[in-house]
């Protein structure tokens, strides 16, 4: 985990990149990688740590519904206490329907921005867990293809950390996109 450690070391750092891809197989330590961030937020401090367990997550749906973007977003707002609020956009009075999930996506990644914006001395890394049985949600991914590139613009006080992510990103995104490829701990390790 010696690269990885390197990863979130140049991530703390303000021109670091600001996207990490953990992936590897089943039972090879993805998910370790939010411990090792909490604790190098407690024993290093310098950010705020919002976590996203897409399990833990499905839990608190309806047996058999997987989480969408507006389950994410409410997730994330509670964790963060963050306030989404505007004229222009309100989380709680949010209900998309199916054509338009790319509208609130959007709307959501943009507000996000202006809250992240108001505090730029406070840096946010957010982790999204996938657990290994279960698929990321098509319209999940979607949302954090539109939270990346608020990445790849202004928002250089944010970090997303995606644990288990499969999918790729766009060209324009790969300079700030750094990817972990993960094996299982073997002695040689130890």
């Amino acid at each position: 985990r010696r690269e990885l450690r390197q990863h979130l070391k140049a991530a703390l750092q303000k021109t670091g990149k600001r996207i990490l891809v953990v992936r590897g197989g089943d039972v090879c330590g993805k998910s370790h990688t939010q411990q090792l961030i909490s604790y190098l937020k407690d024993a290093v401090g310098g950010f705020q740590l919002a976590i996203v367990d897409l399990g833990e997550l499905a839990k608190t749906l309806e047996p058999g519904k997987q989480p969408n973007p507006l389950h994410v977003a409410k997730w994330l707002a509670l964790r963060m206490s963050l306030n989404f609020e505007t004229p222009n956009f309100s989380l709680a009075q949010a209900n998309p329907t199916d054509a338009q999930w790319p509208a609130f996506n959007s709307q959501f990644c943009t507000a996000l921005e202006a809250e992240l914006s108001k505090k730029p001395e406070v840096v946010w890394w957010i982790v999204i867990d996938r657990p290994r049985d279960m698929q990321m949600p098509p319209l999940v991914a979607e949302l954090v293809k539109q939270f990346a590139l608020k990445l790849n613009g202004s928002l250089s006080n944010a970090r997303l950390v995606l644990l288990g992510y499969k999918e790729e990103f766009e060209k324009d995104l790969k300079p700030q996109v750094e990817t972990e490829e993960v094996s299982r701990i073997s002695q040689t390790d130890i």
